[in-house]
């Protein structure tokens, strides 16, 4: 067995011991969060080796690429990929989102996911990424923030649910920070970050009115 194999299985023994430990295995669909007040974490683990090993979150990532980009390319794959192979870059714009992508990934591809699903977790990744959000309120905002809170949405979503209010929050935020891009920031934009934007907010546009159509649909 080679070392990242052995590796891989020693963290998932880990992880499911450290789970039943806690008796998580047994937690309902319908409580899957803590308050948001209670997901403040320590410096340490605002780190993306807080979700798993490295090769474990790229192997994640490049099945991201491969099965939901082509339906969403909302990154350019080149510079994510060495940017996530080069850990002194990775400040905390790049750590949220990459776990969002991850959340986004094992919530889309559960069938694929089913090998690292017990070691990279929505509620895992949306720690991370909530720990990281307040620091952001007084900041501009930028491309990143907003495929992060989309990712983030998307995921939350499929987990618990289109009415699930934190995955409409993370809409709503999503869609009113891609429209100010929109709106008063294309120029200074690079010519690929633009498509990009654009992309997001008709991405952002579809998300929204699936969740009022949801919303709506009892009422029919």
């Amino acid at each position: 067995m080679c070392p990242q194999t052995h590796a891989h299985h020693r963290y998932l023994e880990e992880e499911q011991r450290r789970k039943q430990q806690q008796g998580r295995l047994d937690e309902t669909p319908d409580q899957p969060w803590n308050a948001p007040e209670q997901l403040s974490l320590s410096p340490e683990e605002r780190d993306l080796e807080a979700l798993a090993p490295l090769f474990i979150i790229r192997q994640v990532i490049n099945d991201w690429f491969e099965l939901v980009h082509p339906v969403a390319p909302i990154l350019r794959r080149d510079s994510f990929l060495q940017q996530l192979d080069d850990s002194s870059k990775h400040d905390q714009d790049f750590i949220g989102l990459a776990a969002s992508i991850c959340a986004a990934t094992v919530t889309t591809l559960r069938r694929k996911a089913s090998e690292y699903a017990l070691m990279v977790t929505v509620e895992k990744c949306y720690r991370l990424v909530h720990s990281l959000d307040h620091k952001w309120h007084d900041s501009p905002i930028t491309l990143t923030r907003c495929q992060i809170k989309y990712n983030m949405a998307v995921a939350l979503g499929a987990e618990n649910g289109l009415d699930y209010w934190i995955s409409q929050m993370q809409f709503a935020e999503a869609t009113a920070m891609v429209g100010r891009l929109v709106h008063y920031e294309m120029q200074n934009f690079s010519f690929c970050d633009r498509e990009m934007v654009k992309r997001l907010y008709w991405l952002c546009f579809a998300g929204q009115w699936s969740v009022i159509l949801n919303s709506c649909s009892g009422l029919w």
